[in-house]
């Protein structure tokens, strides 16, 4: 065994059962699981934070909140942190997509 998956894979397992308890199908928690791991510290921190506690930090990420993304989009507390860190990795697109695409589409791409 080569330590390989071990750890990582545990983490991943983790994302994907508090994520199904959301609401989540297995395949969407799965990919949104696979891109929290690469998110941003600061913003993961966030939403463990919130999984944790339920208050949301005050974190934000090209002037949007996880909070105003919840409550003025319509999107999960996961959708949002990971439109968050989207939108710090391709501002363009990601603002595009905020403007142009309802957020049942948004909250499925990222």
């Amino acid at each position: 065994m080569t330590g390989h998956g071990g750890k990582g894979q545990k983490v991943k397992e983790d994302w994907i059962g508090k994520l199904t308890a959301l609401g989540y199908s297995v395949r969407e928690a799965d990919q949104a699981a696979e891109k929290i791991e690469k998110m941003a510290p600061q913003l993961r921190r966030g939403l463990e934070q919130w999984f944790q506690t339920g208050q949301l930090a005050d974190i934000s990420a090209g002037g949007f909140t996880a909070a105003e993304l919840t409550e003025q989009r319509g999107m999960t507390v996961p959708a949002a942190f990971l439109f968050m860190d989207w939108y710090l990795r391709e501002p363009e697109e990601a603002g595009q997509a905020l403007a142009s695409m309802p957020d049942q589409v948004i909250a499925g791409h990222v």
